[in-house]
């Protein structure tokens, strides 16, 4: 699948490019991971996978563009700082080729430079690359608001890197390129249209700046688009269960009326002209409450009060079991794991 392969013996003699791939994909100290990539009857391919007490130097990443033996890390930065970040990934085990590349595409269009490359065993994995370092708390938040929008393209199931907002911690990941220096060409990374970036090319991938919160808009509007597109049996829970997650991706008032919008695109308010404004003042409330905003760690929001005006009466009764069923937490409480 797309370059694909246990890669076989290496070409002979010929100039291994080691320095681009180690300084495109710098890896935090104190940690790294080797593995042996082997064929397994019935399953395709395999990984036996070691921890190692360091980052990989110069010359596991030379077997690695071999073939020999794979290699990684976690996320990090040339100089390896503990908690420093200059990219993050997604794991995509799920995705198919056609809605990858339309996803991509899509990404590429507003301004957001991800890449992609085929997994070492099975599936794909997207690619953010920052101008600038930036804290593996924030990296941690840009990738799952990746991840989530990469499930709202229907790409299945994620795995984000780094997988912790903790410094230091989280899980190793493989590098792309392994077996780059063979003939198959190995798994390097993809082009939107998924075609291979050449090794070569590397040090001019496009960047994105981690401060300026795009991925954040992007996930916003698909926020406005759910609740503007709610079915009719479903708008009044729909804004309640997700207006508290848009006031803590932008600016207060942007959010606010970017909400009004979508709430008036899904036929609301119909009975009560105040609604739509009680739900935004409660959901202000909920935000805040629930502490950090995005950049600064992943949002907790508090359950919601059953004591609350807004769960008033049959209406307010269906609303407040509404926020506390189908998947709420995983959603709501903590807005940057879907």
């Amino acid at each position: 699948m797309y370059g694909e392969s246990v890669a076989p013996e290496a070409q002979p003699e010929q100039a291994t490019p080691i320095p681009l791939l180690h300084n495109a994909f710098p890896l935090q100290r104190g940690r790294g991971i080797s593995g042996k990539i082997t064929p397994d009857v019935g399953k395709g391919l395999s990984k036996e996978v070691l921890s190692t007490p360091r980052r990989p130097g110069l010359d596991e990443v030379a077997d690695h563009l071999r073939g020999l033996r794979a290699t990684g890390g976690l996320p990090g930065t040339a100089v390896g700082s503990r908690g420093q970040v200059s990219w993050v990934a997604v794991d995509l085990d799920e995705a198919e080729p056609g809605p990858l590349e339309a996803f991509l595409e899509d990404l590429w269009r507003k301004g957001i430079p991800a890449y992609a490359s085929t997994g070492l065993t099975r599936g794909f994995r997207v690619y953010l690359f920052f101008k600038r370092p930036t804290g593996q708390r924030r990296a941690h938040a840009i990738a799952r608001r990746l991840a989530a929008l990469a499930q709202e393209a229907g790409l299945g199931r994620t795995e984000v890197f780094p997988s912790s907002p903790e410094a230091g911690r989280g899980k190793a990941l493989f590098l792309p390129y392994f077996g780059y220096l063979t003939p198959s060409g190995g798994n390097p990374l993809l082009y939107p249209d998924l075609t291979p970036v050449p090794l070569e090319r590397l040090p001019r991938l496009k960047r994105l700046d981690p401060d300026r919160n795009a991925l954040a808009r992007l996930r916003l509007e698909g926020i406005y688009r759910r609740i503007a597109q709610a079915p009719k049996g479903e708008r009044h829970n729909t804004l309640a269960r997700l207006a508290p997650l848009a006031f803590t991706l932008g600016p207060e008032e942007k959010v606010a009326e970017g909400l009004r919008k979508a709430a008036a695109q899904a036929g609301l308010p119909d009975t009560d002209p105040d609604e739509v404004e009680r739900v935004l003042e409660w959901a202000r409330e909920r935000a805040k409450k629930g502490g950090r905003r995005e950049g600064e760690g992943r949002v907790r929001l508090l359950p919601p009060d059953p004591k609350h005006p807004l769960f008033r009466g049959r209406a307010g009764q269906s609303r407040y079991l509404a926020l506390r069923v189908a998947n709420c937490y995983s959603f709501c409480y903590h807005p940057y794991q879907r």
